[in-house]
């Protein structure tokens, strides 16, 4: 976890949804909402926090399961 929070530090719209959805377990329309994210915003940071994601996993041998 602190790895992935590493890797999405700075980029304020990958902390919105990792918060979101990760921490919080928030549904897509509520990340939205709650952060004021447009949906091609959010759809184009999901891609690249599932990136992200998926490397992480790659680079501890772990399973990879989607959000």
């Amino acid at each position: 976890m602190n790895y992935v929070q590493g890797e999405i530090k700075g980029d304020e719209i990958l902390e919105e949804i990792f918060l979101g959805i990760c921490l919080n377990g928030l549904k897509r329309r509520d990340v939205i909402e709650e952060f004021n994210l447009s949906e091609k915003d959010f759809d184009n940071g999901m891609r690249r926090l599932q990136t992200i994601l998926s490397r992480t996993a790659k680079k501890f041998d772990l399973k990879t399961q989607s959000l």
